[in-house]
């Protein structure tokens, strides 16, 4: 059960981090973030949560 637990909360956690902060949105939209930035952060929460679905379900 505590696996279980541990695993949602990671998907919470992991889901929470995928949306930008409103700071980080006006970096991006004053160019000090750049989009490739942006890109690589959105793909690297996107392989986190394929992951953390692929074990859910094994």
């Amino acid at each position: 059960m505590d696996f279980i637990r541990d695993l949602l909360g990671s998907v919470q956690n992991v889901s929470q981090q995928a949306i930008p902060e409103p700071q980080e949105l006006m970096d991006i939209a004053l160019g000090s973030t750049s989009i490739d930035e942006s890109i690589q952060q959105f793909t690297e929460n996107t392989d986190t949560v394929q992951t953390i679905t692929d074990s859910l379900k094994r």
